[in-house]
């Protein structure tokens, strides 16, 4: 059980690691031509998936 647990870990990790990958590319993406209101929704779910690292 503590292997299946551990590679369950390791793949929400993953996951994680994946959903970062797309956070930045929306960064690079807004950065440019973003109005405030986009950034705060997004910072919001950006704030959503860093609790769930926790």
């Amino acid at each position: 059980t503590e292997t299946t647990s551990m590679e369950t870990t390791y793949m929400e990790t993953q996951q994680l690691h994946s959903s970062q990958k797309e956070a930045m590319k929306k960064i690079a993406e807004f950065s440019g031509e973003a109005n405030e209101l986009d950034i705060d929704e997004w910072l919001f779910d950006l704030n959503n998936l860093f609790s769930l690292m926790k």
